[in-house]
């Protein structure tokens, strides 16, 4: 996504909410670099996300909320019923100077949901994280991750890069209940952090 002075990326496991997150933040008027894959890479002014392709991923209940004729997009995923969408409309074609990152996830802690009830406390919580933690995160949101997990690992140079965007971006973890509507306060939080 592009917030007009900076690139942020939405990561996080399949079903973490990653579309609906997107589509909300476009309705609101950012702009979109590109959906799955971005590569990031060093320029002259910090690290850089680069766009790939205008186009969208997102569910059917989504298209459906957005009132985008489903007949409009193409039908990609009938396992998890998902269309895409060709984004000219709001697609930037120039890399963005890295801002944030959120890695998106549910019910991260076991009994986090009956805590959260019990007290009253939100629905959605977000921190910062910083060294240790979050290089893990990032290195679990490249692509191909498990082959590097399983195999000699991270490579030294890959490894560097990881360091220099741990070092410019801020990198989130938003952690939000799986059987409530939180995407209202997870795009607060989001924009909170913008």
């Amino acid at each position: 996504m592009y917030t007009g002075e900076q690139a942020i990326l939405l990561c996080g496991e399949s079903g973490a909410g990653k579309s609906t997150v997107a589509m909300e933040l476009l309705q609101r008027k950012l702009g979109f670099l590109a959906d799955d894959t971005v590569r990031v890479h060093p320029g002259t002014m910090g690290m850089l996300a680069e766009p790939s392709y205008p186009l969208q991923k997102l569910c059917r209940d989504m298209a459906l909320k957005c009132g985008k004729p489903l007949e409009e997009l193409i039908y990609i995923d009938e396992e998890r019923d998902k269309y895409a969408w060709r984004r000219q409309d709001c697609y930037r074609k120039e890399a963005a100077l890295l801002g944030k990152i959120f890695l998106l996830r549910k019910d991260a802690v076991a009994g986090w949901q009956d805590a959260v009830q019990n007290t009253g406390e939100e629905a959605v919580s977000i921190q910062k994280l910083t060294g240790q933690k979050a290089l893990e995160a990032l290195s679990s949101q490249l692509y191909l991750a498990d082959t590097y997990r399983y195999s000699t690992g991270i490579p030294y140079p890959l490894m560097e890069q990881l360091v220099r965007i741990a070092g410019q971006a801020g990198i989130y973890e938003v952690i939000r209940q799986s059987h409530k509507d939180t995407l209202h306060e997870v795009v607060t939080k989001i924009l909170q952090f913008c």
